[in-house]
């Protein structure tokens, strides 16, 4: 008896599905536009939440032609990304960088365009330097206690069918829009049962000169 019952166990545990990780659930609060650090393109963008309240950043749209990233990254993730710098060298996206590993390297100076943008940083010469974000984060924290949550679409459509075009409609004669409609073009020969009469070869008049045999006598 003891074997079945551990064989009806192990049965039961087989059964059971493995636990799936969760996904973490983000919560769009604010969504924003901005041009890219050479202003050839325009940027959209997007500042959220995740389940415990920290503040996320994601480059959502693009007009130019870059790949990019739609990953959230927290602003923890990229202050701790801009601290690394040191202070006696240049901060630019090269720092922001480790924040994509793996993923298009236009995204990292799309992400300081929109901390441009959000006034958490700002242009010095051909680089850029970090300022107090604490005027961001308090409107932002205003809109994770609000409860706004904005709906977007995750990726845009692709593949969108064209609408067919009708067909051409002759308006060469003046008439009603019924006969106009009637009147379309039609692409394929029309056919047709009429009998065509076929003609028989007419006689030449003969040019041949009558021999003196062939004259009647007068």
């Amino acid at each position: 008896m003891k074997k079945a019952s551990s064989a009806n166990t192990s049965a039961a545990a087989a059964s059971v599905a493995p636990a799936t990780v969760p996904v973490p659930a983000f919560r769009t609060l604010k969504t924003g536009t901005c041009p890219n650090l050479s202003e050839s393109a325009k940027l959209g963008y997007h500042i959220g939440c995740d389940a415990d309240s920290r503040i996320q950043l994601s480059v959502h749209s693009n007009s130019g032609k870059g790949f990019f990233s739609r990953e959230w990254v927290s602003l923890d993730a990229i202050f701790k990304a801009i601290d690394k710098c040191p202070k006696d060298k240049p901060l630019n996206a090269f720092w922001l960088a480790p924040l994509y590993a793996g993923k298009s390297v236009n995204t990292p100076s799309f992400l300081m365009a929109v901390l441009l943008a959000e006034g958490l940083v700002k242009k010095v010469e051909r680089n850029y330097e970090k300022v107090s974000h604490e005027t961001f984060v308090s409107e932002v924290n205003k809109l994770i206690e609000s409860g706004v949550d904005i709906k977007v679409e995750d990726k845009p459509k692709k593949g969108a069918a064209k609408p067919k075009a009708s067909p051409a409609i002759d308006k060469s004669s003046p008439t009603d829009s019924g006969a106009a409609s009637a009147k379309a073009v039609s692409t394929q020969p029309e056919s047709s049962n009429e009998v065509v009469p076929i003609k028989k070869p007419t006689r030449k008049a003969s040019t041949k000169v009558p021999s003196k045999a062939e004259r009647s006598p007068l």
